[in-house]
């Protein structure tokens, strides 16, 4: 008998509905190390001298991988449904400075 490839396990999903409501985010900071990416979120608000992080994803290395396939594929899908998203030009990473970033471990 052949292995037959197994069919992906369909599981149920809960969005609780605190997560539901989501967070904004318009910085991001990337640290990683051997076993894992640590990826901050946080808002740059007008007005305010500091960033906020409120939201931090630990990834394995393969669940990052995946993150990154996931995010190019939404883009992708994106721009194909709406169009083009432009870049005005913005210097990459945004110009945030997270050096002074307590939380960030030591890359």
């Amino acid at each position: 008998m052949k292995d037959e490839p197994r069919k992906p396990q369909r599981m149920k999903v809960h969005l609780a509905p605190e997560v539901a409501q989501g967070e904004y985010a318009n910085a991001v900071h990337i640290s990683v190390t051997p076993g894992e990416f640590l990826i901050d979120f946080a808002r740059a608000l007008p007005g305010l001298k500091g960033i906020e992080v409120h939201s931090r994803l630990i990834l394995p290395p393969l669940a990052a991988k995946g993150l990154a396939r996931k995010l190019e594929q939404a883009v992708a899908g994106y721009e194909t449904k709406f169009g083009v998203i432009n870049d005005p030009g913005r210097p990459e990473p945004p110009p945030f400075n997270f050096d002074a970033f307590d939380g960030n471990p030591e890359e």
